[in-house]
């Protein structure tokens, strides 16, 4: 059986909120997130990078959610139309579009030559 570790942050008069900065949680109108990181020390910096690391540890675990994650994302890739798709990897790629250009032009240009030396012209 595992076990399972649950962390939250409440004040002491139970609002419970992330500890990230202001424009994290400002539902309602809330201006005050984050206000929890200033009160954190070396302490609670080690104690929050153990229970971060913890599940990693386990190779099985890490195995195994691994998987599901390249799952899911398969199943999210599909699911999406064609167009939605290629401009997503689009985005990706895009600081080595041209790259692949380079590399698409020469495999074509050198699959030709090969072509040509064993069938000829015509």
């Amino acid at each position: 059986m595992r076990k399972l570790s649950v962390q939250t942050f409440v004040t002491l008069d139970g609002v419970m909120q992330a500890p990230g900065g202001p424009e994290e949680d400002t539902e309602g109108g809330f201006a005050l997130g984050g206000w929890s990181v200033t009160y954190w020390d070396d302490q609670m910096n080690q104690r929050m990078g153990e229970l971060t690391m913890e599940p990693l540890r386990d190779v099985e675990f890490s195995t195994a959610q691994a998987y599901k994650i390249r799952a899911l994302i398969a199943e999210r890739c599909r699911s999406l139309p064609a167009p939605v798709f290629v401009e997503m990897m689009r985005a990706a790629i895009k600081e080595d579009e041209w790259m692949l250009y380079a590399h698409g032009a020469i495999m074509g240009f050198v699959g030709g030559l090969i072509h040509l030396s064993i069938f000829g012209v015509g």
